[in-house]
């Protein structure tokens, strides 16, 4: 007798758990990578996402999927080391955009390139292609969810 096949939800449930335990992991090893710096994975996160085009702290939370309130609470942290500041915004004067300082940038370079360098290193000898299909039916998955969920305007917090 041929064994079953795993249905579509059980299949589903494995992958959540599996999910799971690599965020855990994950989460892990950006705390290493962080953590020497004095920071939190969190505030790398913010500090990443104001590194490039300038961005209002409302524009960095949607794009994180967190609350407006988490990212001004780190964004004024920032600030508070000196690592970032607040710039005028000409098209919203209530919503300033949050800029690196130069000490916040090469701080956020230190950090982006050990976890770039780690991540060459993990993901060495695996199948980019697997790689790829995996990243794309997470995303799949993701926005499905999404777009399941009411309010869908729902965020997480920091």
């Amino acid at each position: 007798m041929t064994p079953k096949p795993a249905s579509h939800p059980e299949v589903l449930g494995e992958l959540a758990l599996a999910l799971l335990h690599l965020q855990g992991a994950m989460a892990e090893k950006i705390q290493e990578l962080t953590a020497p710096y004095g920071q939190t994975p969190a505030r790398w996160k913010v500090m990443a996402a104001a590194a490039g085009d300038p961005r209002t702290v409302p524009q960095i939370a949607r794009r994180m999927g967190l609350t407006r309130q988490a990212v001004q609470r780190l964004a004024n942290e920032l600030v508070a080391d000196g690592l970032a500041r607040f710039a005028p915004n000409p098209d919203h004067k209530l919503s300033p955009y949050l800029l690196l300082t130069r000490r916040g940038r090469k701080l956020e370079e230190k950090i982006t390139g050990g976890y770039h360098r780690w991540c060459h290193r993990f993901a060495s000898g695996t199948d980019g292609r697997r790689l790829k299909a995996a990243t794309r039916t997470l995303r799949d998955l993701t926005e499905r969810l999404e777009a399941e969920r009411p309010g869908k305007g729902t965020k997480r917090h920091a």
